[in-house]
């Protein structure tokens, strides 16, 4: 099988993509999201084959992975049953086959080619674009388009008030958006000779919407990144100067319009969330923001029954008060210790040396590494690799930056 498998005008990876960003998955209770992840796993595990034609070497070390990754929690979780210290039920079993849905649901996505850098631009210009779109007709309450919005995404987290805006179409939380948004805008600025403004403009539009912080200061290290890049070029590229000229205004306005936006955000009824964001920068107390200690309130109680079972850790805990850790680390090795952790470490460690790698220049290679950075500092906030959407499309988009991606 070659290429993109060319269905109509697009091509099977990018019709895949945009199904997997579209869907509702929050409807009937999550049972769209477990529908959609058992089928696309199913599916890739089906056509392993042609994923494993294609990266023999990937293939054999992430299956390893994925192996440590399931048994070793569900040893653990033995454990914990045997011991009757905490309720179990279904939500702990499907925390357990997890990371194989998520895995054969992303080679699903890579089984018949790529994305294209193109293709990647084209696609989150679409699905964020209709994120904003659905948020305008929500603020300005748009007759008969409103009450079809609240029908779809009134379950979500999308909070819209007079001192709150917060955005998460076409996810259930602001976060998932928020990692969306901002992996879009590397996809947008970075990697090609010519930066899609358009893209760029659309995705900084969603990542603002989300209210989430951690968006905020990633979509400003994107973009200063852009600009270091570009001034960089310019010493080696004959044609850069046109870049500059059009890249420097660009991201100048961007930081101005950042540097402006208090005053922006009084128009609806000072946004608190933003400017307690703004406060924190300012006097350096981030750290010390509600919502922050309360993560790391959650993290230390973690912490606590880690340090229980350091080696193997505790399985699944989805019934107990540790439910949600909103720390990919942590979770990891709550689920499966030290063992469970060193294996993602290094699948991961894996994944970013290979994809770096597969960049032609330099300063590609740089602006990879870095957009990785960016990826697990996010990891830090939220586990959102767990997310079988975010998951496909996150590695869908940082595979379509890579040189051989057009091929």
């Amino acid at each position: 099988m070659t290429g993109t498998h060319e269905v109509g005008r697009a091509s099977w990876p990018a019709r895949y993509f945009l199904i997997t960003a579209l869907i509702p998955g929050h409807l009937l209770g999550w049972g769209v999201e477990w529908a959609f992840a058992l089928c696309t796993a199913v599916a890739g595990a089906v056509v392993y084959p042609d994923f494993h034609a294609r990266y023999p070497v990937v293939s054999r070390r992430a299956l390893l992975a994925i192996a440590i990754l399931t048994l070793v929690p569900l040893l653990s979780y033995i454990g914990t049953l045997l011991m009757n210290r905490y309720a179990t039920g279904p939500r702990d079993w499907t925390d357990l086959i997890r990371p194989v849905l998520v895995y054969f649901s992303v080679t699903l996505g890579f089984s018949f080619g790529r994305l294209t850098l193109t293709e990647v631009r084209r696609c989150t210009r679409g699905i964020l674009a209709f994120s904003v779109v659905v948020a305008v007709v929500l603020i300005f309450r748009v007759p008969g388009a409103a009450t079809i919005a609240d029908t779809i995404y009134g379950s979500t987290k999308t909070a819209i008030g007079l001192t709150s805006l917060r955005v998460s179409i076409p996810f259930e939380n602001p976060n998932f958006l928020g990692f969306f948004g901002v992996i879009s805008l590397a996809c947008a600025l970075l990697f090609s000779a010519a930066p899609s403004y358009v893209t760029a403009g659309v995705c900084l539009a969603a990542i603002a919407l989300t209210g989430s912080r951690t968006a905020w200061l990633t979509a400003l290290m994107v973009v200063l990144l852009f600009a270091g890049s570009t001034a960089l070029m310019a010493t080696g590229i004959a044609r850069a100067s046109r870049r500059v000229r059009i890249a420097l205004p660009f991201t100048v306005s961007v930081i101005v319009i950042i540097g402006a936006l208090p005053w922006l955000q009084s128009v609806w009824e000072n946004n608190q969330r933003f400017l307690d964001f703004i406060d924190g920068l300012l006097t350096l107390q981030l750290l010390n923001e509600a919502s922050y200690v309360e993560r790391q309130e959650m993290r230390l109680q973690a912490w606590h029954l880690i340090s229980e079972r350091l080696f193997l850790g505790w399985g699944a805990l989805k019934h107990s008060d540790v439910e949600v850790i909103d720390n990919q680390y942590v979770s990891l090795l709550l689920r499966g210790g030290v063992v469970g952790l060193g294996a993602a470490v290094l699948a991961g460690a894996a994944a970013l040396f290979t994809h770096v790698r597969a960049h032609r220049s330099t300063i590609q290679r740089a602006q990879a590494l870095a957009v990785w950075v960016i990826v697990l500092a996010w990891l830090w906030s939220g586990q959102f690799i767990e997310n079988t959407r975010l998951a496909v499309l996150a590695f869908m988009m940082l595979g379509a930056t890579t040189a051989d991606a057009d091929a």
